[in-house]
């Protein structure tokens, strides 16, 4: 059959990037996502009242998770919680509720399949097409922040989709930003002059290839370390003593 336009300048790139998405079974359902968001009417769909935004809404949301319909089937948990269910309609009420003018969407973690190179590489990808032609569709509420492929690789969509910044999480696969081989990869985004978000994820620790869960604490890991930010302060911690914060700031 014939893929569209979009769906196969997406293969090719990634292709070209060293990326290959075809092993995948997660691969066919996002792209159909993605081509949907490519075609997709904002003017046609969305109610008026929805698609722009109100005269009080002046607020920026910089903490607003879009979740594919695809990602939540590979990441249906996170945290020991459900994954959210996320449809446009939701996302828009909510702004309309909350005053919020635009929304900075962001997917912060590819690392699903601990230790997976490739897989970590293609969802990263594939979330960022997706966010992207999402924010394309509604240019006046959304913009995004790229989803990064670390601890593989330095890739950044903020230099090719338009995204305003980069999504982290506080560790990637146990290590910590403040890790030395990511200075490559924060150098570049000083360089570019690009926001980086940090997310708190699941504390981990890789022992003989296996990744453990390295938490104190007997309670969900989404109300204890995405809640409290211990992780977020031990990140930040990480970055002042290795001097990474100190050098690039």
């Amino acid at each position: 059959f014939k893929l569209d336009p979009v769906a196969s300048r997406i293969l090719r790139q990634a292709l070209q990037d060293g990326i290959d998405l075809a092993p995948f079974n997660f691969t066919a359902p996002a792209l159909e996502e993605i081509v949907a968001w490519a075609h997709f009417n904002a003017e046609k769909s969305v109610p008026a009242g929805l698609l722009h935004p109100a005269g009080n809404a002046t607020t920026v949301d910089v903490h607003a998770h879009h979740v594919p319909t695809w990602f939540r089937t590979i990441m249906p948990s996170d945290g020991g919680m459900p994954t959210p269910l996320w449809t446009l309609e939701l996302q828009l009420q909510h702004m309309a509720n909350q005053s919020i003018g635009r929304s900075i969407l962001s997917i912060p973690k590819p690392n699903i399949f601990l230790g997976d190179k490739n897989a970590t590489m293609a969802i990263a990808r594939l979330l960022n097409e997706n966010t992207a032609a999402l924010a394309k569709a509604l240019p006046r509420r959304f913009s995004f922040f790229a989803t990064s492929a670390l601890p593989y690789v330095n890739e950044s969509a903020v230099d090719t989709l338009g995204a305003v910044g980069v999504a982290l999480t506080s560790n990637h696969e146990g290590k910590y930003l403040g890790n030395p081989e990511f200075i490559s990869f924060f150098a570049r985004m000083q360089n570019m002059k690009a926001i980086v978000f940090v997310h708190p994820a699941n504390p981990l620790l890789e022992v003989a290839g296996n990744f453990l869960l390295a938490s104190p604490t007997v309670y969900p890991q989404g109300i204890f370390e995405f809640f409290c930010i211990p992780h977020i302060a031990r990140t930040f911690i990480d970055l002042a003593l290795s001097g990474t914060l100190p050098n690039l700031t």
